[in-house]
């Protein structure tokens, strides 16, 4: 199993290993072999809840997983409910990072009108979870791009 991990984590990137990616931790909290405290749990959820990379490679490795399970004889049913049961709040995420890309559309829209500030102050929520997202930070700099570029030309 640890070999088909290794294939894995080369497959999906070495940088998942490392922070602000949590992957290695949350694989020992799901195969159990690492008891976590409370805090470190809500942690490593709250990371799931923002990083699609790693959720997407929580969800190959499980189903790796599941291979290893069916080529051993061993019982499917378990790991198969849990990559089941992931996949689900993955796409209920995603549904949320939709509404999200959203508001990150209204803030570029409020940088290009009102500034960076006045953004930052209607949508402090937003303003935060920039200054950890480097993806969001690069969809928001392209957009305002956009933005200043289309009222230039038109």
């Amino acid at each position: 199993m640890k070999e088909d991990n290794a294939k894995v984590i080369t497959a999906v990137g070495p940088d998942l290993l490392v922070p602000p990616h949590v992957l290695s931790l949350l694989m020992e909290l799901l195969a159990g072999d690492r008891q976590q405290a409370l805090s470190q749990q809500e942690q490593l959820l709250a990371h799931l809840t923002t990083c699609h990379y790693c959720r997407t490679a929580v969800m190959v490795l499980l189903s790796y997983a599941q291979e290893y399970d069916r080529r051993n004889n061993n019982p499917e049913k378990p790991t198969r409910e849990l990559l089941m049961r992931f996949a689900g709040i993955s796409r209920a995420i995603e549904a949320g990072e939709a509404q999200e890309f959203e508001r990150l559309g209204v803030y570029a829209e409020t940088i290009v009108a009102e500034g960076q500030e006045k953004a930052a102050q209607r949508f402090p929520d937003v303003a935060a979870h920039l200054k950890t997202c480097p993806d969001c930070r690069s969809a928001l700099e392209a957009t305002v791009a956009f933005i200043i570029g289309t009222e230039e030309t038109g």
